[in-house]
Formats: C-alpha cells, structure tokens, sequence
C-alpha cells in the first residue's frame, strides 16, 4: 500500500496485526520513508509497486523460484535471479 503511494487509514485498515510495534499509520509511514532504498527489491534503483511490491509479498506468501520473480521484475533490474532476490530480502528480515 506504501509503494501505491497510500497514507493515513488507508494505509494501515485492516492491515495491522494487533501485536504490532508499529499501529499507527504516521509511524508505519516514518519507518518505511526511512528506508525506502531497501523497499527496492530487485535493485533497479526505485521502489516500485508493481515490482519491488509483487515480489515481496509473494515471498511473504512463500513463493520460490520462477514463481517469485516472473513478470514481477524491472526489465533494469541488478537483482533478476529469484535466488538472488530471495536473499537480499532474507537479509533485511528480522532474527527471529
């Protein structure tokens, strides 16, 4: 929602997990402004939501391989392998 450029409610309703660290939307907003290169998945050089955006959340949903990155990357990209781009967003995940 951040990529597509959403804010406010619209950003975090019906979005939040009720443990979050982060509820509020001004805060959410603030996190992901402070880091917004590292949103930029396969490495194009912006965070985009059709791209940097598909791709992450197909990781979430435990996407590998052909399925993760088909369509789904910049034709610029630095980052083109789904190996590659599984290990650049592994990286920035929390430690469990």
């Amino acid at each position: 929602r951040y990529l597509f450029g959403f804010s406010g409610s619209a950003l975090v309703d019906a979005a939040i997990s009720i443990d979050a660290q982060r509820s509020q939307a001004a805060d959410i907003e603030q996190y992901l402004a402070a880091d917004l290169v590292e949103l930029d998945i396969d490495g194009n050089g912006a965070a985009e939501p059709l791209t940097d955006g598909l791709v992450l959340m197909r990781y979430l949903f435990g996407f590998e391989g052909e399925a993760l990155t088909e369509w789904a990357v910049s034709a610029d990209a630095t980052r083109r392998s789904a190996e590659d781009i599984a290990d650049y967003i592994q990286a920035r995940m929390p430690s469990e």
